[in-house]
């Protein structure tokens, strides 16, 4: 198959979504993946895929179980064998992205499946706020409200609260911010969910995460939650991983090489988009993965090193472990955990091993569905299977503000207009006045005049000279344009400030549930 661009991009206008492929068509899809899943004849590290599905399937529905039924009542039908996932980072994400969680709980339902969201913890977390608008629709201006007193440096799942008073305050300071604009945000329906989750999950993010999964609950969504750092830690992830660690200058061959044709084929000149080249630095190799010590705020890049016997295992800085190959590499990697080793998935190999092992279809916003496109050719060439397919859903909602919506173009035209009046006032000015027609009349008639280069001098004097002429008589127009000008840009400025469809979910009104559930 050959890989071709495909143009994701999220709607521009307030209330609408992209589905890729539509809703109507997913029953379709799944069909297909179910059918391609259930006819995969490779192996995993001597485990036929079709054993390590069943497996790894099983254990995920009971720690998704066990996590979710910390916070919220679940109750799932023990004949449902079909899973669909998505997930995202534990985040106060923007409407778009927990559009996702409504359509998947949606068709789940449809599907007769169950549908299972992953917190993607394993992910660095750079913030712990939100920027929130507040002021007026003529001067808005945003402030930045932290659930937290620090910033954080690591992973999700490595992080420790450092002012409780500052997390049970948020929705509070939120509220106040978000005032002028919002007065009643959806923030104090969740945060309460969060402040009580908060005992159970230890970490803030994931408090949040729990907090918004019990929120879900209430408007009726129909899902389960499990963190990726709990699935890298079972056996079925192991195998997988292993294949990977045994065949790593393979991989690392495959996937750069698949990379430099995806960057042709989209035309993009960064090297860390989508994702950058797998290293090799001497003979160690890196793959797709994180790792650190327990206790560690610092995820690293893995890379391995393959001997006769042996496969050396590092960070780029210190060699942390050896696996024997003469021995099951996947139950020495199990192991790794209650060793202090944390081995978590990248982006790609989190969807890599979500849509072969865990699935049957997975779900992405605008970003994995772009990445994945990358995952399907190295699907295609490492494990010799076509891929599953994959849908990609997200939906476009700016905050419940009246303001007037001017956008850059609108202002490229009026500038456009100063342009042509600076240069070609003659299309402008009173054409009532005598003098000015003249003017405009002596333009005419001087441009089909043009001398030859000898005498241009005093040509070009002359128009000059009516050119300052029409510029005076038109005077008033330059000043109010130019007053329009500046009225656009104040105007542009609150456009693209109150009109971001990247702001919190939470300092949305309740309308906002409906335009997702429609």
């Amino acid at each position: 198959m050959t890989l071709t661009h495909q143009r994701l991009r999220a709607p521009q206008e307030n209330g609408k979504s992209l589905q890729v492929p539509p809703l109507a068509d997913w029953q379709e899809t799944l069909l297909h993946n179910q059918a391609l899943l259930g006819g995969y004849a490779f192996e995993l590290s001597g485990n036929s895929i079709s054993s390590l599905q069943r497996e790894a399937q099983q254990e995920l529905l009971q720690l998704a179980v066990a996590y979710s039924s910390q916070y919220r009542d679940i109750s799932l039908k023990s004949s449902i064998d079909t899973i669909v996932m998505g997930g995202h980072q534990p985040t106060l994400f923007h409407p778009g992205v927990w559009y996702k969680n409504f359509v998947l709980s949606r068709f789940a339902l449809q599907a007769n499946a169950v549908a299972v969201n992953l917190v993607v913890d394993n992910d660095f977390n750079p913030l712990r706020s939100i920027r929130v608008p507040t002021g007026s629709v003529a001067d808005p201006r945003i402030e930045t409200i932290h659930y937290d007193s620090l910033s954080a440096r690591g992973p999700f799942e490595t992080e420790e609260l450092h002012s409780p008073d500052t997390f049970k305050n948020f929705a509070q300071s939120v509220s106040r911010n978000i005032k002028p604009f919002v007065s009643e945000p959806l923030v104090h329906r969740l945060w309460p969910h969060a402040v009580a989750s908060l005992g159970r999950m230890g970490q803030p993010s994931l408090a949040i995460a729990a907090g918004r999964h019990r929120f879900e609950q209430d408007l009726g969504l129909q899902t389960l939650e499990l963190p990726v750092s709990q699935i890298c830690k079972t056996r079925a992830f192991a195998i997988f991983a292993a294949e990977l660690f045994e065949r790593s200058a393979e991989f690392r061959a495959v996937h750069n090489e698949q990379l430099v044709r995806y960057r042709q084929v989209n035309r993009i000149r960064s090297q860390s988009h989508p994702v950058p080249e797998l290293r090799k630095l001497d003979d160690w190799v890196e793959l797709p993965f994180w790792i650190w010590r327990t206790g560690s705020t610092s995820r690293n890049p893995l890379f391995v090193k393959q001997e006769q016997s042996t496969i050396y295992v590092s960070d780029q800085k210190d060699v942390l472990l050896s696996l024997d190959r003469r021995a099951s590499l996947a139950e020495q990697i199990h192991l790794w955990e209650a060793e202090g080793i944390c081995l978590r998935t990248r982006a790609l190999t989190t969807t890599m091993y979500s849509r072969l092992v865990l699935c049957d279809l997975f779900l992405h916003g605008i970003g994995g569905g772009k990445y994945d496109q990358l995952t399907d050719e190295i699907i295609r060439k490492f494990f010799a299977v076509e891929p599953p397919g994959f849908s990609v859903v997200t939906s476009t909602h700016h905050l419940p503000i009246d303001f007037p919506r001017v956008t850059e173009s609108d202002l490229a035209r009026v500038r456009n207009r100063l342009r042509d009046l600076k240069y070609h006032a003659e299309h402008f000015g009173d054409f009532g006045n005598v003098s000015f027609q003249a003017e405009a009349e002596r333009k005419v008639e001087h441009w089909r005049a043009i001398p030859d280069a000898g005498s241009k001098k005093v040509w070009h004097d002359e128009m000059e000279r009516i050119n300052e002429q029409l510029r005076l008589a038109t005077n008033s127009d330059r000043i109010e344009l130019e007053t329009e000008i500046e009225s656009l840009r104040r105007m542009v400025r609150v456009t693209q400030l109150l009109g971001s469809r990247e702001f919190s979910f939470c300092l949305f009104d309740e309308a906002l549930i409906g335009q997702l559930n429609a």
